[in-house]
């Protein structure tokens, strides 16, 4: 049975492939019994599509299902760009199965704010921390290491 409306709204993207697009139906259909208002994206639509549903839609959480370790650098991207542009800066971006199941730390290290590794998690983490909190710009993994480089040479 479907809860009553709670004003609350998703949108739901996901990877490529067949697996990954009913895992994040499945979460689509899930949030939608809770009550929010759901917009499913399906699998393999570009980042400018996401970032221009979510500057139209204005959700409050942005749920990207699972994908394949390939896919990474793509939800990197995407989420550096949502923050750039600055187009809903009260979203959060919720990551859940796939390889970031596998990879502990990975959704901090593409900066998302949430992590579930299932379903029942991700409506209880949403639940438990309904307003985002940003985190402070740290510098991307191994780009330090070449700043560090140039700023020892200009000192020798």
């Amino acid at each position: 049975m479907r809860k009553p409306k709670t004003g609350m709204r998703l949108v739901v993207g996901c990877g490529d492939g067949e697996v990954e697009e009913l895992g994040a139906q499945m979460t689509a259909d899930m949030f939608e019994s809770e009550g929010w208002s759901v917009w499913f994206l399906g699998s393999g639509v570009p980042n400018d599509e996401i970032l221009h549903w979510v500057g139209r839609v204005k959700p409050d959480v942005l749920c990207i299902y699972g994908t394949q370790p390939c896919g990474v650098p793509n939800i990197r991207r995407l989420i550096d760009t949502i923050r750039e542009v600055n187009v809903c800066d009260q979203m959060q971006i919720l990551l859940t199965g796939g390889v970031f199941n596998r990879a502990p730390g990975l959704d901090e290290e593409v900066r998302a704010d949430l992590f579930a590794p299932n379903l029942r998690d991700a409506i209880k983490v949403v639940a438990e921390h309904p307003v985002r909190i940003p985190k402070p710009d740290l510098p991307q993994p191994g780009r330090r290491r070449k700043r560090m480089r140039k700023v020892l040479a200009h000192v020798a």
